[in-house]
């Protein structure tokens, strides 16, 4: 009886094995181990998904990318250097619609391939290639001077060059040592305003048609027209100083097993062969740990120089035709320049970072536990623990609120998360807004500069938050009138600034010196 039994078992499992569909060839698991051939394009240029919503100008690709790797032993006979502009910012606000070009010269001449584009006519401008190279017979001991400029275009006479350095010159003026991979001159690792980072604002004069750049330089080794490794350690600092194969492409590896791999540390100053607590390293003291500035080192984030990142999301209008309350990108430009006089970057996400720009639903009015749980769904995606805590605040833009039973345009309400009332602000437009002889552009972004001092611990001095400051009946109204600060409701909705402390008296303070970047992670 158990022998029928299995027998029949057996020839009806065969029968429905039979029967089951062999599985597609796109469905199969490949038994192919032959590893993916690397690209020059691969290995330089690394697509994420991050960087999916940046309007990045148009370019050509660059044509070295269909160079063959070379094999190994053969020593470098050319040096391409290649000068890489991410990102250009127009810093001057008197300009409203902008027309400007970049030029760059390597040894005081025309590089041999730019990729420059035509005239750039944005506020804001990324690119997602390099802007130039140029290939040269290679000599680790020979250094090369790079000048980059920045020039707006006049239908009338003749161009006028814009600001970008940091000294009494307007051009930006770098050596580059091909030995090291480094560059100094009037940007240089240590200097105030970070490495890769130029900024007209550096000389503290701020109304010389100012701009800002990031931007990379780095150098391929070429033998016979075939590239050594792809990577951007130097043949010299392979050979000479890390020991690592200078034919293989150990850019993205991490050699001391801290977190961060080999190019990012070497282009930092940090060795790649030796350990280093990233996790808990923050030079700069904005928050960013190091591993945190790795990873949003796509959106110019800069380990030695202090960058906030905002996640903005807003709220649908009442009616489908009514329109939503918003935080506009002029808003948000004006924000930034505030910051940059700085020399703190300003990152405000409005869709550009892959987070901001939700819309939530419609509400009256949203309160305490509303809050909550609008930042939960659209800053944390409902992960408490989702990556961009930690390193992006958020601002919620919403039609009204209420704080202990009465209606007011903002608040603070987490160390790391405020809102605006944007409904608030419009009905009281006359009145915070024009009898301050101010616009509804700089009202939203002075108060959006205020809830934002807020997170970053402006608290504790008597002309913040006080009534008094705007009733010319009460003493605080001309006392605390030397604090200039968008902290004080006397300059809200007209100031985007924070106080230097300037009058020396205990009616100011200097809030530039006391803020915290770093308050934001205590939660």
């Amino acid at each position: 009886m158990k022998k029928a039994s299995f027998l029949t078992i057996l020839i009806v499992s065969c029968l429905v094995i039979n029967t089951l569909p062999v599985l597609s060839i796109d469905n199969q698991v490949s038994t192919n181990t032959e590893p993916i051939k690397e690209t020059l394009e691969s290995s330089l240029y690394a697509t994420s998904e991050k960087m999916e919503n940046i309007p990045f100008v148009s370019q050509e690709k660059p044509d070295f990318l269909n160079m063959e790797k070379a094999s190994a032993g053969n020593s470098p006979q050319e040096n391409m250097i290649i000068v890489h502009i991410k990102k250009i910012r127009l810093l001057d606000e008197t300009i409203k619609e902008p027309e400007y070009y970049l030029d760059i010269k390597i040894n005081g001449n025309d590089p041999q391939w730019s990729n420059i584009g035509d005239t750039l006519t944005e506020k804001e401008s990324w690119f997602n290639w390099p802007s130039i190279y140029n290939s040269q017979p290679y000599d680790e001991n020979n250094l090369i001077s790079i000048d980059i400029e920045i020039f707006l275009k006049n239908k009338f006479w003749f161009d006028t060059q814009a600001d970008i350095s940091p000294g009494s010159e307007k051009t930006l003026s770098l050596t580059y040592d091909p030995k090291r991979g480094d560059w100094s001159g009037d940007d240089y690792r240590g200097d105030s305003s970070g490495y890769g980072h130029a900024s007209g604002f550096e000389d503290g004069i701020f109304n010389e048609k100012d701009f800002e750049l990031w931007f990379e330089i780095y150098q391929l080794e070429v033998n016979n027209n075939q590239y050594l490794d792809g990577d951007k350690l130097t043949y010299w600092e392979e050979t000479n100083l890390y020991n690592s194969d200078p034919f293989v492409n150990d850019g993205q590896i991490d050699f001391d097993n801290d977190g961060i791999p080999s190019e990012w540390e070497d282009q930092y100053g940090y060795d790649p062969f030796v350990w280093d607590d990233h996790e808990n390293l923050d030079p700069d003291n904005d928050g960013l740990q190091n591993d945190e500035e790795y990873e949003t080192d796509v959106w110019c984030s800069h380990p030695f120089i202090q960058d906030i990142f905002i996640e903005v999301d807003f709220m649908n209008g009442k009616y489908f035709w009514s329109k939503p309350y918003t935080f506009t990108e002029e808003s948000a430009y004006l924000l930034t320049n505030a910051f940059a006089k700085k020399n703190i970057a300003m990152h405000v996400d409005l869709g550009l970072y892959g987070g901001g720009g939700d819309f939530a639903p419609y509400q009256e009015r949203t309160e305490g536990m509303e809050l909550d749980a609008a930042r939960l769904k659209h800053f944390l995606n409902g992960n408490p623990n989702h990556w961009r805590r930690g390193i992006f605040h958020w601002a919620f833009i919403c039609s009204r609120i209420e704080y202990w039973d009465r209606e007011i345009g903002g608040r603070m309400f987490h160390t790391d998360s405020f809102v605006l009332a944007r409904q608030t602000i419009i009905d009281n437009t006359f009145k915070y807004v024009y009898l301050k002889f101010s616009n509804p552009t700089v009202g939203m972004a002075s108060v959006f500069m205020h809830e934002l001092g807020h997170t970053l611990g402006l608290f504790s001095f008597g002309g913040i938050d006080n009534t008094d400051t705007t009733k010319p009946w009460k003493p605080g109204f001309w006392q605390y009138m030397a604090y200039e600060s968008c902290m004080n409701y006397h300059y809200t909705y007209k100031l985007l600034d924070y106080s230097n402390g300037d009058d020396d008296s205990e009616f100011d303070q200097n809030d530039w010196a006391i803020i915290n970047l770093a308050r934001f992670e205590y939660q």
